[in-house]
């Protein structure tokens, strides 16, 4: 597993690792993640932006895996694409993994914005070579994972902001990753004033049916 950490590689310090880092060799088949949150984990490190800071996850439960972010992907409402990655080896905060999507849990955010978590297992785990749907992996991952989100919003109560919609298979967690791309590059060039650089039928908005 190729892991690299952002405090021990001086060619990305004081940069932003979301903005700077290639979203994968082949995506979105194969994407880097930016592990945030550790498996068993209660804190995230935010690595965002270009000044790290930790900060507290509100939930009864501990991480059910290690989590993070695909670089240069955003949803609409400005914060990255989140996956969660199925790792068996400990890595550390800041460790890019290549992982393969293989379905995603659809979550309906505040102003009805979409925040969805894709799953995906780690490239170059023997364990996970076979893998490439959820359907391949035993039945109480995704049912941990859904009770991991659940008991979260039962704890927050009314102050919830999220909907849980259900499962979706690895073509909808690839279409989340492409959607991601595209409208991370809308921004990046809208901040740039390059609007009039994109091309024909490169809207990034998806129909309802596509999500």
């Amino acid at each position: 597993m190729e892991s690299v950490c952002r405090a021990g590689n001086p060619d990305k310090m004081g940069k932003s690792l979301w903005k700077e880092l290639s979203p994968g060799k082949n995506p979105p088949e194969d994407v880097n993640v930016v592990i945030e949150i550790l498996k068993g984990g209660r804190q995230r490190f935010n690595l965002e932006g270009e000044h790290p800071f930790l900060e507290g996850v509100f939930s009864a439960l501990a991480y059910p895996s290690d989590c993070g972010f695909v670089p240069r992907t955003c949803w609409d409402s400005g914060r990255p694409i989140e996956v969660l990655v199925l790792v068996d080896e400990r890595t550390f905060p800041g460790c890019i993994v290549p992982a393969r999507p293989i379905a995603v849990l659809k979550i309906l955010g505040a102003d009805e914005k979409r925040s969805d978590k894709v799953l995906a297992v780690p490239l170059g785990d023997p364990k996970y070579d076979s893998v490439r749907s959820a359907k391949d992996l035993p039945p109480h991952v995704e049912e941990e994972i859904l009770h991991f989100y659940t008991t979260f919003k039962q704890s927050l109560g009314i102050s919830a902001n999220f909907e849980i919609l259900g499962w979706g298979d690895e073509n909808e967690a690839k279409k989340i990753v492409l959607h991601g791309m595209k409208v991370f590059r809308r921004k990046e060039l809208t901040e740039k004033g390059g609007m009039d650089m994109l091309k024909t039928g490169e809207n990034p908005e998806l129909d309802e049916d596509e999500l």
